[in-house]
């Protein structure tokens, strides 16, 4: 199975599973690192670490050695092959290439870009990893990514643009693809989480049960689009932002940014 698959996988698509998969062992271990992942792929530490980094080219004897040494499961392989596909993407905002499912199937992704326009941002892996509480590499990995593809960009002074254009946290409703399925699941979770680690006066988490017309779901689907855009605007069209929120009409705070001194 192995054998037969390497040569449907894309290099880019499998670089990328590589920076998801260390995520995910890193999450698992905090003690996991580059350094061990290169150790279990039989690899030298180097060129492993500009591989995932984009600054070395991955080939397709490479991309065997690697599934080898992964002992990857059948489920596990098609997920490789399925994530990358992005071909079904349609919307009216930035076209994001390849990394499009990396950008839009990640949470922290967004909230970076938005962390970014916060008063006490700073430039700093570390920062904005505590900032989000999210592992370090998870923040050095999510920046790669929104460099590459033009959504970052970076100053003489190394300071971190947000070069956007505000249109990159806006997803059409017309995609219906896995990976805004699983934002919008982690969105939920991070909701949940709120619901737990938030003070009440610091977010707003209600709902309404109701029995309705379907036929007025599709000006009700509207009327929410409506909301969320003005309260969008009504929120974030200010000279002063302390912390980056989600809302799912469930308003939630995503960055902890100065927490023991506003909660």
């Amino acid at each position: 199975m192995k054998e037969n698959i390497t040569d449907n996988i894309s290099p880019e698509k499998f670089r990328l599973f590589l920076q998801d998969e260390l995520i995910r062992r890193c999450k698992l271990n905090p003690a996991y690192s580059l350094r061990a992942f290169a150790r279990d792929l039989k690899t030298d530490h180097s060129a492993f670490s500009k591989i995932l980094s984009g600054k070395r080219p991955i080939g397709q004897r490479t991309i065997k050695n690697f599934l080898q040494h992964l002992t990857m499961g059948h489920e596990e392989v098609k997920r490789l092959i399925d994530a990358g596909d992005i071909d079904d993407l349609q919307t009216d905002y930035k076209q994001l290439a390849i990394d499009s499912f990396a950008i839009i199937s990640d949470w922290h992704h967004y909230a970076i870009l938005e962390l970014i326009h916060v008063e006490s941002f700073e430039s700093d892996i570390n920062w904005i990893a505590n900032a989000l509480g999210i592992k370090m590499m998870e923040a050095k990995i999510a920046i790669e990514r929104l460099k590459r593809v033009g959504l970052l960009e970076v100053n003489s002074k190394g300071e971190y643009i947000d070069a956007s254009g505000g249109k990159s946290t806006n997803i059409s409703n017309d995609m219906t693809h896995g990976a805004l399925r699983k934002m919008q699941k982690q969105l939920l979770e991070k909701s949940i989480e709120c619901l737990e680690k938030i003070p009440y006066e610091k977010r707003n988490n209600t709902s309404m049960t109701m029995g309705i017309d379907t036929r007025k779901l599709p000006e009700a689907f509207e009327e929410i689009k409506k909301f969320r855009r003005k309260m969008g605007k009504f929120l974030g069209d200010v000279n002063h932002k302390d912390q980056v929120y989600n809302l799912s009409i469930a308003l939630c705070p995503l960055s902890n940014i100065n927490d023991e001194e506003n909660l």
